[in-house]
């Protein structure tokens, strides 16, 4: 038996279970980028199959919306305990959706600016390859998360990709009716994708680790939050809605606290 005095003893297995928790938490950091740089390495062979200029146009696009945060957020929710190979290859799945989703998003939104009446040639030439690339890039998304094989998340997928265009669409209409003088009976809102693309992700995993409607509904919250931050982020809040999630266990818990350390570092610092 120990001659070490009980209160030495007692701080020894303090520092051993704080040693546990900074080596499970640099795990659980490895782990997530480790599954971003998968989801990357999706999108990039994804977009390999078009041909310059437009591969050139999407890829340019991808650099743009770097860091992947929409992607980090569904790798962080979308765990299960125990997880599973099938699992993560479902997350990787629906983050590598969420992200191309976003960067259709982007190529299409340059279509909803003010155009010249008369366009030259040239103008429509780069106007048509800015439309095939963004429907290549919406299909792309839909096929990545046809490829989750869960009919549920293919659905919030789905209404998903219909609300952000519905949203996006009334944008451009109200600007070309405020350019053409016309006078609106009601004032629009204008519509911000960023909620939409952060909750449906969010749901979508939630769904895929089969998390209880509890923690669901606070990792919304928490999306709302991120949706509605510019970088860089204020981890306060998101760290007090993260401590507050209910229903999720240690391991799901601490790899939400994985995802806070990651904006810390690569998110706010991008």
């Amino acid at each position: 038996m120990s001659n070490l005095p009980l209160q030495t003893i007692a701080y020894e297995a303090h520092d051993h279970n704080l040693d546990d928790h900074k080596l499970q938490t640099t795990e659980l950091i490895t782990e997530l980028t480790t599954e971003l740089q998968a989801v990357h390495q999706e999108l990039q062979q994804a977009l390999a199959d078009l041909y310059a200029p437009l591969a050139d146009l999407a890829r340019n696009q991808l650099q743009r919306i770097q860091p992947l945060t929409r992607a980090a957020l569904v790798l962080a929710v979308g765990i299960g305990d125990p997880d599973h190979a099938l699992l993560r290859q479902q997350r990787l799945s629906l983050a590598a959706a969420q992200e191309m989703l976003f960067v259709a998003l982007s190529i299409h939104k340059m279509l909803l600016t003010s155009q010249p009446t008369h366009q030259d040639e040239h103008q429509k030439t780069i106007m048509g390859g800015i439309i095939l690339t963004g429907d290549y890039c919406f299909t792309r998304s839909a096929i990545l998360a046809a490829q989750t094989d869960h009919v549920p998340v293919v659905e919030i997928f789905s209404e998903a990709l219909k609300t952000i265009s519905e949203g996006l669409l009334r944008n451009f209409f109200a600007d070309r009716a405020a350019l053409g003088g016309e006078s609106q009976p009601e004032p629009v809102a204008f519509y911000d994708e960023q909620s939409d693309l952060f909750v449906s992700g969010v749901q979508a995993a939630a769904v895929l680790a089969a998390l209880p409607e509890e923690a669901t509904a606070d990792l919304v919250d928490l999306a709302y939050l991120l949706a509605n931050q510019l970088t860089p982020y204020d981890l306060a809040p998101l760290t007090a809605k993260v401590q507050s999630i209910r229903q999720v266990t240690p391991l799901q818990k601490a790899r939400l606290a994985a995802f806070l350390t990651w904006i810390a570092t690569y998110a706010n610092h991008s």
